[in-house]
């Protein structure tokens, strides 16, 4: 915790949560709460309140990302569509076809722009029209995580090469290459101002990352197994991690848990 002017960090443990033995995708803030989406057995994703760990929402579609402000929720369907929800499930989901196959993706907080991962790609998309804007080759092994700056003008993508790399969306071009972290990334997320991510790894532990220039500000062990989703509070004073077993996992990752720090 502690301040963007602060010259010190330190992480420690506020509040953790035990949930269902359910694989936690996503995490982010909406209004005053942390929601949380995890998948089931079938082809849906649960929408949990953090701090109660009771579901209030079902959708259908999987690997479930949501936009930074929290209001939406995309999910990727059996089909190969892709489906953007209202986080409150107040009105029914925009449904974006002609995409092509992937298992990755996020979606811009004015759900006008999606981002697909595949292996070591990175490609824009004109979520209305499903017109391909460009296609980025940035690394040699398969990219997992991905999330737009607060503007949408930014986007952080990390993967198996254990670093972080921040592009232009308008353009593709990488702006930075980060400072090798302790895993493979699998989750990341942008402060309100835009000036760090947090970044969960492979190992267990969260860093956090300079937006200006990849450089860690810190890092800590945050689970026993895979860190599979970071958010920040609004005010950037606390980051939520969650962890928990994937089918690609090793059989002694820990059951899905939730800390906040």
């Amino acid at each position: 915790d502690g301040s963007p002017a602060a010259t010190a960090w330190r992480a420690r443990a506020v509040a953790t949560t035990s949930v269902p033995a359910r694989m936690i995708q996503a995490l982010s803030r909406h209004e005053d709460r942390i929601v949380m989406a995890m998948r089931t057995a079938m082809d849906q994703t649960v929408l949990c309140d953090a701090g109660s760990s009771q579901p209030y929402a079902t959708l259908v579609g999987h690997g479930p990302v949501f936009t930074f402000d929290g209001k939406n929720v995309m999910t990727i369907c059996d089909d190969h569509t892709l489906k953007v929800w209202d986080t409150n499930v107040s009105s029914a989901p925009w449904l974006i076809e002609g995409l092509p196959e992937s298992g990755r993706g996020v979606v811009s907080s004015d759900a006008q722009r999606i981002i697909t991962l595949g292996w070591g790609s990175v490609s824009m998309f004109e979520s209305e029209t499903g017109l391909q804007r460009w296609t980025a080759i940035i690394s040699r092994g398969f990219l997992r995580a991905a999330a737009f700056s607060p503007d949408s003008q930014l986007a952080v993508v990390g993967g198996r090469d254990a670093h972080v790399v921040i592009l232009d969306v308008n353009t593709g071009r990488v702006l930075v290459t980060g400072t090798a972290l302790s895993g493979e990334v699998r989750s990341l997320a942008w402060s309100s101002d835009g000036q760090r991510i947090a970044v969960g790894t492979v190992d267990g532990k969260a860093h956090l990352v300079h937006a200006a220039d990849g450089n860690t500000i810190l890092s800590w062990t945050a689970h026993q197994g895979p860190v599979r989703c970071v958010a920040f509070s609004a005010d950037g004073s606390m980051i939520a991690t969650a962890s928990g077993k994937g089918p690609e996992d090793p059989p002694e990752t820990v059951n899905p848990d939730c800390v906040i720090r």
